[in-house]
């Protein structure tokens, strides 16, 4: 999928993601979200630089936690949710599937909750 142009119509997005409110998106939607919006952008700047993004959107998020409010850390968490999982399109990596070592609970104990030592 490839990024529009600036000042280009806006690309159609991808299935699902009508642009309208969608209040429990999959991580699914949302990598194909971030992929059509960001990608050929991310992938001109490479993983690398990404990394650097995410890390400092991490610095950000940090800050956020430790000494502001409630609506700093919605924008902080949204940031770095977006760039980590444009890091793991860059990557080749599949968010939903790679989450489904928690599908039955702690990947090493398998409770919930978890009851590893």
């Amino acid at each position: 999928m490839t990024d529009a142009a600036p000042g280009s119509p806006r690309a159609a997005p991808p299935p699902d993601l009508d642009g309208a409110a969608h209040p429990d998106v999959g991580i699914r939607d949302v990598q194909a979200l971030v992929r059509a919006t960001y990608g050929a952008r991310d992938r001109a700047r490479g993983i690398d630089a990404g990394l650097g993004w995410f890390i400092e959107e991490v610095g950000e998020l940090s800050r956020a936690v430790r000494r502001q409010g409630h609506e700093e850390r919605v924008v902080e968490f949204s940031d770095v949710m977006a760039w980590l999982v444009s890091l793991a399109d860059l990557a080749g990596v599949d968010l939903a599937a790679a989450m489904d070592r928690y599908a039955d609970g702690c990947p090493k104990c398998h409770g919930i909750p978890c009851t590893c030592g």
